[in-house]
C-alpha cells in the first residue's frame, strides 16, 4: 500500500519533503525578481521590482512598480515546497498563488481579494539575485 501512495506522490510531482522552494534556502537576505503583471484578457501589464525573504514558511518583502510614484509596497505570504502564495497589501489586495521552478522563477496566478473585479492576472517573477 505504501509503494503505491508513493507513486502516486511521485506521478503528481508533489515534493515530498516539505520546506524551503525549489532552489530557494530559507535565510533572511531578500531575492530579487523583475516581476511582470497582466490582466489575462488585456494586452498590457505593469513591470516592477519584487523582494521576497523566505524564512520558516512565511514569505515578506517589497514590490515596487516601474512606473514608481509610489513608496515601496508591503508583500506578505508563505510557501510550502515549491508553492508560494503572497499577497499584495493595495492595488485591490491583490492574491497570487504561484511556484517556483528549478530556476527559482515564479510563475502563477492571482485575483483581487476585494472589490467587484473577478479578474484573474497571470504573474511571472524572474529571479535576478539570491543571498550570497
Amino acid at each position: 500500500m505504501v509503494s503505491i501512495v508513493l507513486a502516486v506522490i511521485l506521478a503528481l510531482g508533489a515534493p515530498l519533503s516539505h520546506g524551503t522552494p525549489n532552489r530557494v534556502a530559507a535565510t533572511d537576505a531578500p531575492r530579487v525578481y523583475r516581476t511582470y503583471i497582466q490582466g489575462r484578457y488585456e494586452s498590457f501589464g505593469y513591470a516592477g521590482t519584487l523582494k521576497l525573504t523566505f524564512s520558516n514558511g512565511y514569505v515578506n518583502g517589497t514590490y515596487v512598480p516601474d512606473t514608481g510614484g509610489i513608496a515601496p509596497e508591503s508583500i506578505s505570504g508563505g510557501y510550502n515546497g515549491a508553492k508560494v502564495w503572497i499577497d499584495f497589501r493595495s492595488y485591490n489586495r491583490l492574491h497570487i498563488e504561484g511556484t517556483i521552478g528549478s530556476n527559482g522563477d515564479i510563475k502563477g496566478y492571482g485575483a483581487p481579494l476585494q472589490g467587484a473585479n473577478p479578474k484573474q492576472y497571470i504573474f511571472t517573477g524572474k529571479l535576478q539575485h539570491t543571498p550570497a
